[in-house]
């Protein structure tokens, strides 16, 4: 996100220097491609993910387990629990490419499916690098890394 944020101010600064003051409605114009296509899917995933995963709970991942805090009360979901960890990412960032085109593409999210059924649903909203916490403490358990293009949490 703050990548966004950078690279928008960045742009509309050059848009005010090249242009100036004067012509609001031509920077109008040219700001709205880059919010179609920069800004509108940030948004869209930012909305999704919200809508989707469980965002009254927080999350701590820690060492072969999770712990899931809502209000006062705490589960803790050890790694003999877990079945099946799926994670959902562009194949830029599941190849640890260091290049990408758009600011989306560092979004993803993990689909952890427990023995007793219950799906819990973490988003990178939670942490920027979850994908290499969650391999890194869950060694042992089944992972699959899925590719998305537009990783929105499907239901």
């Amino acid at each position: 996100m703050k990548h966004l944020i950078v690279l928008s101010v960045a742009y509309l600064a050059f848009l005010f220097y090249v242009i100036g003051l004067s012509d609001i409605e031509t920077i109008v114009y040219l700001m709205f491609p880059y919010i179609i296509i920069f800004i509108l899917p940030v948004l869209v995933i930012h909305v999704n993910y919200f809508i989707n995963s469980n965002s009254r709970i927080w999350y701590s991942i820690e060492v072969d387990s999770i712990v899931a805090i809502y209000g006062q009360e705490k589960t803790i979901y050890d790694n003999t629990e877990i079945e099946s960890i799926f994670i959902f990412a562009t194949p830029n960032r599941l190849k640890d490419s260091a290049t990408s085109s758009f600011p989306f593409e560092d979004y993803h999210y993990v689909n952890i499916k427990c023995k007793s059924g219950q799906i819990i649903i973490l988003t990178s909203l939670h942490s920027y690098n979850l994908d290499k916490h969650i391999q890194k403490h869950f060694e042992a358990a089944i992972i699959r890394k899925i590719p998305r293009l537009f990783p929105l949490i499907a239901k």
